[in-house]
């Protein structure tokens, strides 16, 4: 690998697919295309229509992962999602990466983020809900 020049940015994203159809890793004419495009480590989304429904990473391949969540009926998502996102991630981003995620995207999954949450000091959310109680309509009966 060769050196780093001094200030040169590291990247944590290096590319993503925006929402596609499951039936791009199903269609047997794209799957040369997409499996050279999801060639590398990653974190995706899985959709169900357009709500997101399941965060997860892929170590080795994108490819390999999301078409094994397409194309095995016993896989617990199999039935669950029709649309998906990937985001191709530098191994040792991936963790962080995927925290990001989870923590971002309501998602069915019960995954925690491996990172510390930043909270709010009681006083702080005690305010934030009474700000939120004076902006309700109270006209409504």
């Amino acid at each position: 690998m060769p050196a780093e020049k001094k200030g040169a940015k590291r990247k944590i994203l290096l590319g993503y697919t925006g929402i596609w159809p499951r039936e791009a890793l199903e269609a047997p004419e794209l799957r040369k295309e997409v499996e050279a495009k999801l060639g590398q480590p990653g974190v995706y989304v899985l959709y169900r229509d357009e709500v997101p429904f399941y965060v997860g990473q892929a170590a080795k391949t994108l490819w390999r992962r999301l078409y094994s969540h397409a194309m095995n009926p016993v896989d617990t998502y199999y039935f669950l999602w029709n649309f998906f996102s990937a985001f191709k991630v530098p191994g040792n981003h991936i963790d962080e990466a995927e925290a990001m995620l989870i923590a971002a995207v309501p998602a069915a999954n019960s995954s925690k983020p491996k990172i510390e949450p930043i909270k709010l000091s009681r006083p702080a959310r005690n305010a934030d809900e009474e700000a939120a109680d004076e902006g309700e309509d109270d006209t409504a009966e």
